[in-house]
């Protein structure tokens, strides 16, 4: 697997993506985020670089790897909105 270009946009409806080519989207607005959030939001994105849904597997994935990511998922949507 080739190393994830990162980029940087102005995005409305999202904190990331992680797009079929490889490539890390992240919302510009991360900025105004406190560290573990963000730390939260790559670990969703590089996620999908082994599974790319938000199924089981993903979710499994997820928790194993940030197990309170649920909370910070909560936080990050509390402190930016």
């Amino acid at each position: 697997m080739a190393k994830p270009r990162l980029i940087i946009r102005a995005l409305t409806r999202r904190w990331g993506s992680y797009t079929p080519c490889g490539n890390l989207v992240l919302n510009r607005d991360l900025v105004q985020a406190s560290p573990h959030l963000i730390d939260y939001v790559l670990t969703h994105e590089l996620a999908h670089a082994v599974h790319p849904d938000h199924g089981p597997e993903w979710q499994g994935l997820l928790t194993r790897t940030m197990p309170d990511w649920r909370d910070r998922k909560r936080d990050l949507e509390q402190q930016l909105l």
